[in-house]
Protein backbone atom coordinates (compact mmCIF):
# COMPACT_ATOMS: atom_id res chain seq x y z
CA UNK A 1 0.00 0.00 0.00
CA UNK A 2 2.84 2.57 0.39
CA UNK A 3 3.55 2.39 -3.30
CA UNK A 4 0.24 3.75 -4.00
CA UNK A 5 0.28 6.39 -1.32
CA UNK A 6 -2.32 4.69 0.64
CA UNK A 7 -0.65 3.72 4.09
CA UNK A 8 -2.42 5.25 7.01
CA UNK A 9 -5.64 5.81 4.81
CA UNK A 10 -6.38 2.10 3.52
CA UNK A 11 -7.28 -0.69 6.46
CA UNK A 12 -8.58 -3.88 5.79
CA UNK A 13 -10.77 -4.87 8.75
CA UNK A 14 -11.79 -8.49 8.01
CA UNK A 15 -15.17 -9.72 8.71
CA UNK A 16 -17.24 -7.21 10.54
CA UNK A 17 -21.32 -7.47 10.47
CA UNK A 18 -22.24 -4.58 7.86
CA UNK A 19 -24.52 -3.10 10.49
CA UNK A 20 -21.38 -2.37 12.77
CA UNK A 21 -19.56 -0.91 9.54
CA UNK A 22 -21.89 1.59 7.94
CA UNK A 23 -22.28 3.75 10.69
CA UNK A 24 -18.68 4.92 10.07
CA UNK A 25 -18.49 5.04 6.36
CA UNK A 26 -18.96 8.55 5.23
CA UNK A 27 -20.43 7.56 1.67
CA UNK A 28 -21.26 4.83 -0.16
CA UNK A 29 -20.10 4.76 -4.13
CA UNK A 30 -21.41 2.39 -6.63
CA UNK A 31 -19.61 2.32 -9.97
CA UNK A 32 -21.52 -0.16 -11.62
CA UNK A 33 -22.60 -0.27 -15.24
CA UNK A 34 -25.36 -2.64 -14.75
CA UNK A 35 -27.60 -2.81 -11.62
CA UNK A 36 -31.33 -3.27 -10.91
CA UNK A 37 -32.34 -1.96 -7.15
CA UNK A 38 -29.13 -1.91 -5.37
CA UNK A 39 -30.15 -2.99 -1.62
CA UNK A 40 -26.35 -1.76 -1.06
CA UNK A 41 -27.93 1.51 -1.48
CA UNK A 42 -31.11 1.35 0.76
CA UNK A 43 -28.84 -0.60 2.92
CA UNK A 44 -26.60 2.36 3.63
CA UNK A 45 -29.19 5.12 3.48
CA UNK A 46 -31.19 2.84 6.53
CA UNK A 47 -27.84 3.73 8.32
CA UNK A 48 -27.32 7.08 7.50
CA UNK A 49 -25.19 7.17 5.13
CA UNK A 50 -25.86 9.09 1.73
CA UNK A 51 -23.91 7.69 -1.57
CA UNK A 52 -22.98 8.48 -4.98
CA UNK A 53 -23.88 6.32 -7.67
CA UNK A 54 -23.45 5.74 -11.29
CA UNK A 55 -26.86 6.14 -13.34
CA UNK A 56 -27.58 2.82 -13.65
CA UNK A 57 -31.24 0.63 -12.95
CA UNK A 58 -33.01 2.40 -10.14
CA UNK A 59 -29.80 4.40 -8.35
CA UNK A 60 -31.54 7.86 -9.43
CA UNK A 61 -34.41 7.40 -8.08
CA UNK A 62 -32.90 5.89 -4.96
CA UNK A 63 -31.05 9.19 -4.76
CA UNK A 64 -32.99 11.58 -6.19
CA UNK A 65 -36.07 10.00 -5.79
CA UNK A 66 -38.94 9.22 -7.95
CA UNK A 67 -41.96 11.01 -7.95
CA UNK A 68 -43.09 14.60 -7.11
CA UNK A 69 -43.23 13.63 -2.92
CA UNK A 70 -40.75 11.73 -3.14
CA UNK A 71 -38.28 14.22 -4.40
CA UNK A 72 -39.23 16.61 -2.22
CA UNK A 73 -37.38 14.65 0.35
CA UNK A 74 -34.18 16.06 -1.43
CA UNK A 75 -31.61 14.39 -2.28
CA UNK A 76 -28.94 11.13 -1.25
CA UNK A 77 -26.22 11.77 -2.96
CA UNK A 78 -25.33 12.71 -6.23
CA UNK A 79 -25.66 9.90 -9.55
CA UNK A 80 -22.57 10.88 -12.45
CA UNK A 81 -22.48 8.90 -15.62
CA UNK A 82 -21.41 5.66 -16.16
CA UNK A 83 -17.14 5.28 -16.69
CA UNK A 84 -16.65 9.00 -15.34
CA UNK A 85 -14.30 7.93 -12.28
CA UNK A 86 -13.89 11.84 -12.52
CA UNK A 87 -17.06 12.95 -11.84
CA UNK A 88 -17.31 10.00 -9.42
CA UNK A 89 -14.59 11.15 -7.82
CA UNK A 90 -15.62 15.23 -7.71
CA UNK A 91 -18.81 14.10 -6.21
CA UNK A 92 -17.60 11.91 -3.30
CA UNK A 93 -14.91 15.06 -2.79
CA UNK A 94 -17.32 17.62 -2.97
CA UNK A 95 -20.40 16.10 -0.41
CA UNK A 96 -17.64 14.58 2.05
CA UNK A 97 -16.30 18.44 1.77
CA UNK A 98 -19.76 19.96 2.60
CA UNK A 99 -20.75 18.98 5.97
CA UNK A 100 -24.70 21.10 5.27
CA UNK A 101 -24.76 19.03 2.14
CA UNK A 102 -23.80 15.76 3.64
CA UNK A 103 -26.12 16.22 6.44
CA UNK A 104 -28.89 17.12 4.21
CA UNK A 105 -28.13 14.16 2.01
CA UNK A 106 -28.07 12.00 4.95
CA UNK A 107 -31.18 12.94 6.34
CA UNK A 108 -33.15 12.64 2.82
CA UNK A 109 -31.70 8.93 2.73
CA UNK A 110 -33.05 8.27 6.04
CA UNK A 111 -36.24 9.48 5.30
CA UNK A 112 -36.57 7.62 1.55
CA UNK A 113 -35.68 4.19 3.01
CA UNK A 114 -38.30 4.46 5.85
CA UNK A 115 -41.05 6.08 3.78
CA UNK A 116 -41.22 3.92 0.82
CA UNK A 117 -38.64 1.28 1.75
CA UNK A 118 -39.29 -0.35 4.55
CA UNK A 119 -39.74 -4.21 5.61
CA UNK A 120 -43.58 -4.72 5.74
CA UNK A 121 -43.83 -2.44 2.52
CA UNK A 122 -41.66 -4.22 0.42
CA UNK A 123 -43.02 -7.63 2.07
CA UNK A 124 -46.70 -6.17 0.74
CA UNK A 125 -45.43 -5.03 -2.75
CA UNK A 126 -43.76 -8.72 -2.91
CA UNK A 127 -46.70 -10.38 -2.06
CA UNK A 128 -49.17 -8.73 -4.47
CA UNK A 129 -46.32 -9.39 -7.28
CA UNK A 130 -46.62 -12.99 -6.87
CA UNK A 131 -50.35 -12.70 -6.19
CA UNK A 132 -51.19 -11.04 -9.39
CA UNK A 133 -48.81 -14.06 -11.12
CA UNK A 134 -50.54 -16.61 -9.25
CA UNK A 135 -53.98 -14.86 -10.49
CA UNK A 136 -52.47 -14.77 -14.33
CA UNK A 137 -51.43 -18.38 -13.93
CA UNK A 138 -54.75 -18.99 -13.15
CA UNK A 139 -56.46 -17.71 -15.80
CA UNK A 140 -54.36 -19.24 -17.96
CA UNK A 141 -54.88 -22.86 -17.41
CA UNK A 142 -58.60 -21.96 -16.78
CA UNK A 143 -58.35 -20.85 -20.58
CA UNK A 144 -56.12 -23.46 -21.63
CA UNK A 145 -58.89 -26.04 -20.18
CA UNK A 146 -61.54 -24.10 -21.74
CA UNK A 147 -60.08 -24.29 -25.03
CA UNK A 148 -59.21 -27.89 -24.86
Amino acid sequence: MAGLGLEGRVRFLGFRPVEEVLPGIGVTVLSSISEGLPLALLESFAAGVPAVATDVGSCRELIEGDGEEDRALGTAGAVVSIADPEALAAEIVALLGDEGRWRAARDAAVARVERYYDQAMVLRRYRAVYARALERAAEGGRAEAAGA
